[in-house]
Protein backbone atom coordinates (compact mmCIF):
# COMPACT_ATOMS: atom_id res chain seq x y z
CA UNK A 1 0.00 0.00 0.00
CA UNK A 2 2.80 2.56 1.13
CA UNK A 3 4.46 1.52 -2.69
CA UNK A 4 1.34 2.38 -4.46
CA UNK A 5 0.85 6.12 -2.60
CA UNK A 6 4.40 6.72 -2.73
CA UNK A 7 4.49 5.88 -6.54
CA UNK A 8 1.27 8.00 -7.56
CA UNK A 9 2.71 11.23 -4.84
CA UNK A 10 5.75 11.08 -6.94
CA UNK A 11 4.24 10.55 -10.82
CA UNK A 12 1.95 13.62 -9.27
CA UNK A 13 5.24 15.24 -8.67
CA UNK A 14 6.94 14.73 -11.61
CA UNK A 15 3.76 15.99 -13.54
CA UNK A 16 3.21 19.34 -11.85
CA UNK A 17 7.18 20.00 -11.32
CA UNK A 18 8.58 19.34 -14.92
CA UNK A 19 6.85 20.58 -17.92
CA UNK A 20 7.04 17.86 -20.48
CA UNK A 21 5.99 20.15 -23.19
CA UNK A 22 6.20 23.58 -24.77
CA UNK A 23 3.18 26.25 -24.74
CA UNK A 24 3.28 28.92 -26.75
CA UNK A 25 1.31 30.69 -24.18
CA UNK A 26 2.53 33.69 -22.62
CA UNK A 27 2.11 35.93 -19.23
CA UNK A 28 3.04 39.04 -19.21
CA UNK A 29 3.03 41.37 -16.68
CA UNK A 30 3.47 45.53 -17.38
CA UNK A 31 5.30 46.66 -14.25
CA UNK A 32 8.10 48.26 -12.91
CA UNK A 33 11.05 45.72 -11.19
CA UNK A 34 11.79 47.65 -8.51
CA UNK A 35 15.15 47.87 -7.05
CA UNK A 36 13.97 46.11 -3.54
CA UNK A 37 12.15 43.50 -4.77
CA UNK A 38 14.59 40.28 -5.40
CA UNK A 39 14.44 40.53 -9.27
CA UNK A 40 15.82 43.96 -8.82
CA UNK A 41 18.24 42.74 -6.94
CA UNK A 42 19.21 40.15 -8.44
CA UNK A 43 19.30 42.18 -12.23
CA UNK A 44 21.13 45.29 -9.91
CA UNK A 45 23.92 45.05 -11.96
CA UNK A 46 22.79 44.35 -15.28
CA UNK A 47 21.92 47.36 -17.82
CA UNK A 48 20.63 44.80 -20.45
CA UNK A 49 17.61 43.01 -20.80
CA UNK A 50 17.84 39.82 -19.14
CA UNK A 51 16.53 36.49 -19.64
CA UNK A 52 16.34 34.33 -16.50
CA UNK A 53 16.02 30.21 -17.27
CA UNK A 54 14.58 28.14 -13.91
CA UNK A 55 15.37 24.63 -14.46
CA UNK A 56 16.21 21.83 -12.31
CA UNK A 57 19.18 19.15 -12.99
CA UNK A 58 16.46 16.46 -12.19
CA UNK A 59 14.02 17.25 -14.79
CA UNK A 60 14.51 15.78 -18.31
CA UNK A 61 12.74 18.55 -20.35
CA UNK A 62 15.26 21.16 -18.91
CA UNK A 63 17.75 19.12 -19.90
CA UNK A 64 16.30 18.93 -23.65
CA UNK A 65 16.19 22.45 -23.80
CA UNK A 66 19.53 23.46 -21.93
CA UNK A 67 21.26 23.61 -25.45
CA UNK A 68 18.69 25.83 -26.95
CA UNK A 69 19.02 27.80 -24.49
CA UNK A 70 23.02 27.60 -24.92
CA UNK A 71 23.06 28.72 -28.31
CA UNK A 72 21.21 31.86 -28.23
CA UNK A 73 23.08 33.27 -24.80
CA UNK A 74 25.96 33.04 -26.66
CA UNK A 75 24.92 34.68 -29.86
CA UNK A 76 23.26 37.29 -27.89
CA UNK A 77 25.32 37.80 -25.05
CA UNK A 78 27.02 41.06 -26.14
CA UNK A 79 23.26 42.75 -25.80
CA UNK A 80 21.33 40.25 -23.17
CA UNK A 81 22.28 39.38 -19.95
CA UNK A 82 21.17 35.37 -19.58
CA UNK A 83 20.94 33.41 -16.26
CA UNK A 84 20.45 29.74 -15.31
CA UNK A 85 18.49 29.46 -12.33
CA UNK A 86 18.43 26.24 -9.98
CA UNK A 87 15.31 26.03 -8.53
CA UNK A 88 16.56 23.86 -6.12
CA UNK A 89 18.91 26.11 -4.38
CA UNK A 90 17.72 27.85 -1.55
CA UNK A 91 19.21 31.40 -2.79
CA UNK A 92 16.68 31.58 -5.48
CA UNK A 93 13.62 30.81 -3.05
CA UNK A 94 12.78 34.54 -2.78
CA UNK A 95 13.53 35.36 -6.45
CA UNK A 96 11.08 32.25 -7.57
CA UNK A 97 8.31 33.32 -5.27
CA UNK A 98 8.42 36.93 -6.26
CA UNK A 99 8.31 35.55 -10.21
CA UNK A 100 5.82 32.78 -8.54
CA UNK A 101 7.58 30.45 -10.69
CA UNK A 102 5.96 27.09 -9.98
CA UNK A 103 6.84 24.59 -12.84
CA UNK A 104 9.56 24.18 -14.69
CA UNK A 105 11.27 25.13 -17.26
CA UNK A 106 10.24 28.51 -17.25
CA UNK A 107 11.95 31.68 -18.97
CA UNK A 108 11.79 34.95 -18.03
CA UNK A 109 12.17 37.63 -20.19
CA UNK A 110 12.92 41.31 -18.88
CA UNK A 111 13.25 44.39 -20.98
CA UNK A 112 15.77 46.90 -20.32
CA UNK A 113 14.21 49.47 -18.41
CA UNK A 114 12.58 46.89 -16.07
CA UNK A 115 9.20 47.83 -17.42
CA UNK A 116 8.32 44.47 -18.94
CA UNK A 117 8.44 40.83 -17.53
CA UNK A 118 7.37 37.84 -19.59
CA UNK A 119 7.33 34.40 -18.49
CA UNK A 120 6.75 31.39 -21.18
CA UNK A 121 6.71 27.76 -19.23
CA UNK A 122 8.45 24.70 -20.85
CA UNK A 123 11.00 24.43 -23.12
CA UNK A 124 11.05 26.93 -26.08
CA UNK A 125 12.36 26.41 -30.01
CA UNK A 126 14.99 28.18 -31.40
CA UNK A 127 13.48 30.49 -33.58
CA UNK A 128 10.90 31.38 -31.01
CA UNK A 129 13.65 31.87 -28.28
CA UNK A 130 15.21 34.52 -30.02
CA UNK A 131 12.28 35.94 -31.37
CA UNK A 132 11.42 36.72 -28.06
CA UNK A 133 14.76 37.80 -27.00
CA UNK A 134 14.99 40.07 -30.14
CA UNK A 135 11.66 41.94 -29.27
CA UNK A 136 12.78 42.30 -25.71
CA UNK A 137 15.56 44.58 -27.14
CA UNK A 138 13.15 46.98 -28.98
Amino acid sequence: MFRIILSLFLFSFTLSGCNTKSTNDFAQDQLTVKSESPLGAFLANSNKSAVLKFYADWCSTCKSYEPVFKKISAEYKDKVDFYSIDVDKSEYKNLIKQLKISRIPETVFVNQDRTSVVKKLGAIRRKKLEAIVLSQLD
